[in-house]
């Protein structure tokens, strides 16, 4: 019998449904200076997006084990239980990734509320996990960002997100003291299924997405070209795992790294300040 896996903070309520908070596992929130948090993507089943994650955990531990352990795995309902029928539930999943948004940021909210919560808080999304977590920076903004969390940083691997969709990009990225965008123009997935999802799905007429060429342009964007990746290769590629903890060493100049190679060229990130907090 194949074993069950279980994600560290759970939003899923089983089919493809949202549970109303979140499942954690023990001590998943603890009382941490940092918290990484990693968010699949979209049409991935919860084992299957365990798995990848750990791998990428893993990957993360080649560089700091310290980092590797502060790295928690989320879940949320991306995917569909018939397969064979989940890319025509796409429009879906997409009010999927909105609710499971704006769950994540209300849980946010109680982690300083009941635990005190981090001072730094990274999230790394894939794909339409991208989506979900860009809904959860604006929900934050309007919950207002808890006192306690002193930095907030993201991190976009292939987002499945409209690169014309100004409102939320640069909405959400106030709310975030930084936003980067790793993306491949090698991504059949972004080239030609999303622009018909999101056309199906009433979200525009064929529109690019972000984790295509890492449009839109911004001073409050940095991005990251991953030369020949497809769609589903970021969690696996180590390249992806030495950017988050460049990114990380970047906000917090005393984590200590190894095995890292000189990178072939800078990853430029503008750290900025952010919208109110609350009180």
């Amino acid at each position: 019998m194949r074993e069950h896996a279980v994600a560290d903070i759970s939003l899923r309520a089983g089919l493809a449904r949202l549970a109303a908070d979140a499942r954690y596992k023990y001590e998943a929130r603890g009382t941490a200076t940092r918290r990484v948090v990693l968010v699949h993507g979209f049409n991935v089943s919860e084992n299957g997006a365990i798995r990848a994650s750990r791998d990428f955990r893993d990957s993360i531990a080649d560089h700091s084990a310290k980092l590797a352990r502060e790295t928690l795995i989320l879940t949320w309902p991306g995917d569909w239980p018939v397969p064979l029928v989940a890319p025509g539930a796409y429009p879906l999943l997409i009010g999927n990734a909105v609710s499971s948004g704006r769950v994540f940021a209300r849980e946010v909210c109680k982690w300083y509320s009941e635990t005190g919560g981090p001072e730094e808080l990274i999230v790394v999304a894939h794909s339409l996990g991208c989506r979900m977590t860009l809904e959860m920076l604006l929900e934050l903004g309007r919950l207002g960002k808890p006192s306690g969390l002193k930095v907030l940083a993201v991190v976009l691997m292939a987002a499945a997100v409209r690169s014309d969709d100004a409102g939320l990009l640069v909405d959400s990225a106030a709310v975030s003291n930084a936003m980067v965008a790793l993306h491949s123009d090698a991504d059949g997935v972004l080239r030609i299924a999303f622009p018909l999802g999101q056309t199906v799905a009433g979200e525009g007429w064929m529109p690019e997405a972000v984790g295509l060429r890492g449009q839109p342009n911004g001073p409050w964007l940095a991005k990251h070209g991953m030369t020949g990746l497809d769609h589903s290769q970021y969690w696996g590629d180590h390249q992806t795992a030495e950017i988050v903890c460049r990114l990380i060493r970047h906000l917090s100049p005393s984590l200590a790294l190894r095995n890292l190679p000189v990178p072939r060229r800078t990853l430029r990130v503008k750290v900025l300040p952010t919208v109110r907090t609350a009180p």
